[in-house]
């Protein structure tokens, strides 16, 4: 159906189409040509702040918390406190490999915790002497392996964890450090007898 007018007549689209580019390509005959009026400066406008401030800036909150106390070890105890820190962190995670290997029967789990476990010394011993030479490695490493008094709960919880998961037979006895339910009872003085 074609485009009308009020009073019934067709319109015909491309003449008005034509009409409509005509008048808005030409100014009106009794409008002088100018351009528009400037605008008002304005004061810029701070940008909104997204990320890290630059480091030319201020902190925008004060650092809290202890000042960092100087390592006062020896260079051979600071290299046996890091072997033996990662020692007991590769530990923990060979620990939790061998769970999750028996858990789902997988092999090559087991395997990798076999690995692990098995270079814990080695690995440990490394991380040392490279702290040794690398003092950027060694404060990597103490911030890694410094965990303040959470660190002997964390090493009890899992220690008794494994020992109670042992005794119902979730682990293998003796894995992770865990004694058999026999050299247990032989701790006591007297064996209660089983009903």
């Amino acid at each position: 159906m074609p485009l009308m007018t009020e009073d019934g007549k067709a319109v015909d689209v491309e003449t008005a189409n034509l009409e409509f580019a005509r008048a808005m390509a030409a100014p009106a005959a009794d409008e002088p040509l100018t351009s528009p009026p400037p605008r008002k400066a304005e004061a810029p406008a701070e940008p909104k702040r997204r990320g890290r401030p630059p480091a030319s800036e201020k902190a925008r909150s004060a650092k809290t918390g202890a000042t960092p106390i100087a390592d006062t070890r020896s260079p051979e105890k600071a290299a046996e406190d890091r072997s033996s820190g990662v020692q007991g962190l590769v530990q923990i995670g060979a620990g939790a490999l061998l769970v999750m290997g028996q858990r789902s029967n997988s092999e090559p789990l087991l395997c990798d915790a076999v690995v692990i476990a098995e270079n814990a010394a080695p690995l440990g011993a490394a991380c040392a002497e490279v702290a040794k030479v690398n003092p950027r490695f060694a404060k990597a490493l103490d911030k890694i392996l410094e965990v303040g008094p959470y660190g002997a709960l964390v090493t009890v919880a899992f220690s008794v964890g494994m020992q109670v998961a042992a005794n119902h037979g979730a682990v293998p006895e003796g894995t992770a450090g865990t004694r058999t339910k026999k050299e247990i009872l032989a701790t006591l003085d007297e064996v209660p007898e089983a009903a």
